[in-house]
């Protein structure tokens, strides 16, 4: 099962924790989500439990990619959860510094950041949280040093179709304490708040 912790302020390993999201769950909702994953990413159970808990909150989810727009769109159809699609075409290359400049200029407000390699490292760094996804260790490791909060998402859980019954099992398991420990963080903060 995932161990669940905060690593906005500290990182001691890659691979080594699945953060509780309070990075996300507490980010303002106006803030969009915005993804540059490649299609085995997006398979991670992990991803897809953030997403579906962020689109049901109504935060806005994108896709911005430095694939051709055609590659975007064909994502865009079987994730029901891309609301838009930002991808390369003749006129702009949406890729590491380029991509940075223009989520900035499109989202004035704020963005979360959701990447799985050294090359989102540009954007990371305009973003106002940063989501990790299966991250090799060098990359979580700089990613931890830009100081942002941040939600390191690491899943090596196979895709259901292929999992044993206890496995299943498993799955469902750990889909429930999850939930149980984003829901008494989101309880704790909560208390926080009102107590002061």
């Amino acid at each position: 099962m995932a161990n669940l912790e905060s690593v906005s302020v500290r990182h001691t390993a890659a691979n080594d924790t699945v953060p509780d999201g309070r990075s996300v769950y507490t980010a303002p909702l106006n803030l969009p989500l915005v993804l540059d994953l490649h299609d085995t990413s997006l398979h991670s159970e992990l991803l897809m439990e953030l997403v579906e808990r962020e689109t049901s909150r109504g935060r806005r989810v994108v896709l911005a990619t430095s694939s051709d727009d055609l590659t975007a769109r064909r994502l865009m159809k079987r994730f029901a959860f891309l609301g838009e699609v930002l991808a390369s075409n003749e006129t702009r290359n949406l890729k590491g510094d380029a991509k940075a400049q223009h989520l900035a200029k499109l989202f004035p407000q704020g963005f979360i950041y959701g990447g799985d390699s050294q090359a989102d490292r540009a954007v990371w760094q305009k973003a106002q949280s940063a989501v990790g996804v299966n991250l090799q260790p060098k990359t979580a490791k700089s990613l931890a040093r830009l100081g942002k909060p941040m939600l390191l998402l690491n899943d090596t859980r196979q895709s259901p179709g292929v999992l044993t019954k206890a496995g299943q099992l498993r799955r469902r398991t750990d889909t429930v304490l999850t939930f149980i420990r984003l829901l008494l963080a989101g309880l704790a903060q909560q208390a926080k708040i009102k107590s002061r």
